[in-house]
């Protein structure tokens, strides 16, 4: 009869310790690329996740445990944005205009500026989160040397930055033309070969 009466009872709902880490890690990530760095705290992160204050320092020993975890989050994102650029590159080829073209929309994204300057924020001042604005550019120079050679890519990428940096404070992206001849003219550079099939001075 007890056992009954137990089975007509609504099943409680178990907590799954992982599910909730991740959505306070992906509430962080969130607030980081909303407001930034300064003023991220447990309890702006548990609001935005909507867990009770406690369950962040439970998870997290700290603020800058979970302000990591918030940026490895947002990294992971960026970096699925670099495959998705990659396999559109491959798809369409890897021309100047197809370069200039997925930059210009990269920095009319505010998201993804926003994930710019946070990167760059938190580099200056934190060895643990200055390595995933390495991998970050490595990642993106390893996207572009598939499609040109080593200095190429690595200028595009330097390119980039800039491009990225005046995007970020002046709220809105460089002329597509500009972008597509100076991306041009740096292909070009790292195509130069002499007769013999080396790199040339230029």
């Amino acid at each position: 009869m007890a056992d009954e009466q137990k089975a007509d009872l609504p099943a409680r709902k178990h907590r799954d310790p992982a599910h909730r880490r991740q959505v306070i890690v992906e509430a962080a990530a969130e607030l980081l690329l909303q407001e930034g760095i300064r003023g991220f705290t447990h309890r702006k992160v548990a609001v935005r996740a909507g867990v009770p204050l406690g369950s962040t320092t439970q998870y997290f020993a700290n603020i800058d445990e979970l302000r990591e975890a918030g940026m490895r989050c947002v990294a992971e994102g960026a970096d699925r944005a670099l495959r998705e650029t990659a396999t559109i590159l491959k798809r369409d080829g890897a021309t100047p205009e197809a370069v200039a073209r997925f930059l210009h929309q990269y920095t009319s994204d505010a998201s993804l500026m926003r994930t710019d300057a946070l990167f760059y924020a938190a580099a200056a001042y934190d060895d643990q989160l200055r390595v995933l604005v390495t991998q970050w550019n490595e990642g993106l120079v390893g996207m572009f040397k598939e499609f040109m050679d080593e200095e190429a890519a690595q200028a595009v990428a330097l390119f980039m930055d800039g491009v990225c940096g005046q995007a970020c404070y002046s709220q809105k992206p460089v002329d597509l033309g500009f972008l597509t001849r100076t991306i041009a003219a740096i292909m070009n550079c790292g195509n130069v070969s002499d007769e013999h099939g080396g790199r040339t001075a230029v």
